[in-house]
């Protein structure tokens, strides 16, 4: 995919934002679109969630995750201008201004977080599958496998932190 997405990119080299537009269709731009709504929302929740943290070390994950993400939306960003395709509301820069609430725990903002980072896995192989242009298909299939590596981490990490509920093991 990577070459059919190379040699795409060589072919659109001097088209105007209309031409490049004829590469998609609707499904798709409604997909970056959509992809990009929502990590302005999960951004913006995360910032929040931050603030509340009490651990150190959950503070530095979040703070790398809100890198992750920041990386991820400018590359959709780039994406859709790219295509001409207006972007979303942008949520307000900088959360500064929270209250500490105490009965948000570390445990409660970790499995938030998780959480989120879970339900994107089948939303960005919904918008994989649905993709018909290689250079929208190769920048979907690598935020697919970096949202699974970073699945797979955070799991780890709540595993370390005893942050995770695990069912009881089946003993006969």
């Amino acid at each position: 995919m990577e070459t059919l997405s190379f040699l795409q990119k060589i072919k659109n080299i001097g088209k105007s934002t209309r031409e490049k537009q004829e590469d998609l269709n609707t499904g798709e731009v409604y997909e970056l679109w959509d992809l990009l709504r929502s990590r302005y929302d999960v951004y913006y929740r995360t910032q929040v969630l931050e603030s509340q943290v009490s651990d150190q070390d959950l503070k530095i994950v979040v703070a790398q995750g809100l890198k992750i993400l920041t990386r991820q939306i400018e590359k959709l960003e780039k994406l859709l201008l790219t295509y001409g395709v207006p972007l979303p509301e942008k949520p307000p820069e900088d959360v500064t201004e929270t209250t500490k609430v105490g009965s948000i725990t570390d445990k409660y903002i970790y499995r938030n977080i998780f959480a989120g980072i879970g339900s994107f896995l089948p939303i960005h192989l919904s918008a994989l599958i649905k993709s018909s242009s290689p250079v929208i298909r190769q920048a979907l299939k690598e935020m697919l496998i970096e949202e699974i590596e970073i699945y797979d981490s955070y799991f780890e990490y709540g595993k370390l932190k005893n942050y995770l509920d695990f069912p009881p093991k089946f003993v006969r």
